[in-house]
């Protein structure tokens, strides 16, 4: 499998993803308060014990995190 095979991005796939017990390694979550479905996306990730890493959205920016 390819690793882009293996990203998910946006906050409604990778709830469904959870949802349907894909594995997830880390979620990356961008500082700052969460609200919407977000929140439902971070507490399913703690439930699951998934490890959840939160960025400044200028870090997002500088490094592609896609390719590290």
């Amino acid at each position: 499998m390819r690793q882009s095979d293996s990203i998910r991005e946006g906050r409604n796939v990778v709830l469904e993803a959870l949802r349907q017990q894909i594995p997830v390694e880390r979620l990356f979550v961008q500082e700052g308060r969460l609200s919407g479905n977000l929140e439902t996306v971070v507490r399913e990730a703690k439930k699951q014990k998934i490890d959840i890493s939160k960025i400044k959205c200028d870090k997002c920016k500088e490094k592609n995190m896609y390719n590290s």
